[in-house]
């Protein structure tokens, strides 16, 4: 066989390998579903959303849908790695349903299961008992109190005490 034969035939074979491997791409980004788990119950009114895409081809963009209404789109994706849509804004208390869609480079669209979560707004605030009786005042004229607080929702981050509204 001569050179451009030879030339001809490989150009021939790489030509087919590649019609091939495109071919077999058709199929859309596998996603798994991170968080918020399934079942799961989110005490703020903003989330974020964290999801697994995976795929042969890169990955172009992925929407985020809650209750079948698209959310939110990210268009650059990191293949096979932990990706999130950050700080979503969910208005009210509720169960809602959230699912992620991917699309490839090759126009190929894959889409999660469908994960719920509800939404539970601590809208009730601290109750706070204050103990006056056990109220002390050492030699310098300190005071020290004592006080009781209960939050059954999402438990206490601080306390203040204000006096005279100081």
């Amino acid at each position: 066989m001569d050179r451009k034969s030879a030339l001809l035939t490989a150009i021939l074979a790489l030509s087919l390998i590649a019609a091939m491997v495109y071919a077999a791409e058709t199929s859309g980004p596998s996603i798994t579903l991170s968080a918020p788990a399934n079942n799961s119950t989110v005490i703020y009114n903003h989330t974020n959303f964290s999801y697994i895409p995976t795929d042969d081809s890169k990955i172009v963009r992925c929407s985020l849908y809650i209750n079948d209404s698209l959310t939110a789109i990210i268009p650059t994706i990191t293949n096979a790695t932990t990706n999130y849509f950050y700080n979503i804004i969910i208005p009210q208390n509720g169960t809602y349903f959230w699912k992620v869609s991917c699309e490839d480079n090759l126009s190929n669209t894959g889409t999660s299961g469908i994960n719920n979560f509800v939404v539970s707004i601590d809208k009730v605030p601290p109750n706070i008992t204050l103990n006056l009786s056990g109220t002390k005042i050492n030699r310098s004229g300190a005071a020290e109190f004592l006080f009781w607080v209960n939050d059954y929702e999402t438990g206490v981050a601080s306390c203040q005490l204000f006096l005279n509204g100081n």
